[in-house]
């Protein structure tokens, strides 16, 4: 009996024990919660250089001036990164997060083709269908339909285009080009009934850092610079004026029962009228929803008016149907540039050679050309380019002798001639047994 009671009495001890660990854990984990709080909620208000550098991912100084980071052209970002042979990808192109010298180089050809673009359309010397400019960015980081999306990258190539348009003399010091007047439209939650998470808080996050880049302006000696990077929602018309210059929409989403393609259409055609629109990863497909919206009701309007989009920066990787690995290709174009198509290829090292750094992997990768173009390649297009340099890989091989001549065809083009010829021994094996068949009934 006594023994029992002192295994009680130790058990009572261990669940009082228990229990007081774990009130004080909460406590702790509450008083952390607070402090949290109360830090961003004092960033918030002093619109401090934190938030800039949290919301896009430089220093204050490098946003807020962005002197140093934009001064350099895509020449000189290239030669401070590794490319791989015969493509304008740098290595590990899928992987996250990006360094943050292969962000600035990518950075650096957009804002160029971007520069460019402006520029051509403005002189009357390009040949785009009409004043829609686009861009598609689908880099891991800046691709929605990843866990791995950050909106910080995506600011950041914005306030690079942002910048090269409305301060030239800031990003480049031998500009001679005219500032202009930059128009920023956001999608509103107040307007569309709620937002998709990846548009949901560009429009306080962009307040937020003019705010925060305005006393450095004035300190550089670009006072006007606050005015002519104007921000601004879909959907309102009191959000476009007479003097703006360029309108840069960002990630307009179309929703369910909440369609921000509609509101485009009517901002470009009653108060844009030929000045530039630039739309910056717009998914502006159809999502079908109740009540007859986005459906059959002027669907061919919205047809239309997505193929007039001229495209001018695109960085998409291909993945395998249905997964978003592996990587099996990329679809890159750069105006003035062609449309260019690249399938990858990956080589395992030699398992005997010495790994000096975290780079050096044990599988290589390669970006190989495949077709060339001035659209943008169908998928009927880029699967016939594929199999047509899968193929020319496999002749090359066996002329080379690695490889034999019974594998040298398509993996398509095997699967459809193993089904003709077992029809053909189907047929022949019914062609010799049927008259056996027939005589015996």
């Amino acid at each position: 009996r006594g023994t029992a009671w002192r295994r009680y009495e130790l058990a009572a001890v261990l669940r009082a024990d228990m229990r007081a660990a774990k009130r004080k854990s909460s406590r702790e984990v509450e008083k952390e919660q607070g402090r949290r709080e109360m830090r961003d909620t004092r960033c918030r208000s002093r619109g401090s250089d934190r938030v800039r550098a949290r919301y896009a991912g430089e220093s204050a100084a490098g946003i807020r001036l962005s002197m140093e980071s934009r001064s350099a052209t895509s020449e000189s970002a290239a030669d401070s990164v590794e490319l791989l042979p015969q493509s304008p990808f740098t290595r590990r192109i899928s992987s996250t997060p990006m360094p943050r010298a292969h962000r600035e180089y990518y950075r650096a050809l957009v804002t160029d083709a971007v520069v460019t673009a402006v520029d051509d359309l403005g002189s009357g010397t390009s040949s785009f269908r009409s004043n829609l400019l686009s861009i598609s960015l689908q880099l891991p980081e800046l691709n929605p339909a990843l866990d791995v999306y950050d909106r910080r990258v995506l600011l950041s190539f914005v306030w690079d285009i942002i910048m090269a348009l409305a301060a030239p003399e800031m990003s480049s010091a031998d500009s001679i080009r005219k500032p202009i007047t930059v128009r920023i439209l956001t999608q509103s939650a107040t307007m569309f009934g709620g937002l998709p998470l990846s548009v949901a808080g560009l429009q306080k996050t962009l307040a937020a850092d003019l705010a925060a880049s305005a006393p450095g302006w004035e300190a550089a000696g670009q006072p006007d610079l606050s005015k002519r990077i104007r921000l601004g929602t879909l959907g309102d018309s009191a959000s476009t004026a007479k003097d703006d210059d360029v309108f840069i929409m960002l990630c307009p989403t179309n929703a369910t029962s909440a369609p921000v393609i509609s509101e485009i259409m009517t901002c470009v055609n009653e108060h844009v009228n030929n000045r530039p629109v630039l739309v910056i990863n717009g998914r502006l497909d159809d999502v079908p929803s109740h009540s007859g919206v986005m459906q059959t009701r002027g669907r061919q309007a919205r047809i239309d008016f997505m193929k007039s989009l001229n495209c001018i920066a695109c960085i998409e990787l291909l993945y395998k149907p249905g997964t978003w690995f592996p990587v099996r290709g990329a679809v890159f174009r750069m105006y003035p540039g062609p449309w260019l198509l690249y399938l990858r290829r990956e080589t395992i090292r030699d398992a005997g050679e010495k790994i000096t750094a975290l780079e050096d992997r044990l599988v290589e990768e390669a970006f190989l050309p495949a077709w060339t173009g001035p659209s943008r390649p169908t998928s009927a297009e880029i699967r016939d380019a594929f199999d047509e340099l899968r193929f020319r890989e496999k002749r090359e091989k066996i002329a080379r002798g690695e490889e034999s001549t019974m594998f040298s065809l398509p993996q398509d083009a095997r699967r459809v001639l193993m089904i003709a010829g077992v029809a053909t021994v189907a047929l022949l094996c019914w062609t010799l047994i049927a008259p056996f068949v027939f005589q015996s009934s």
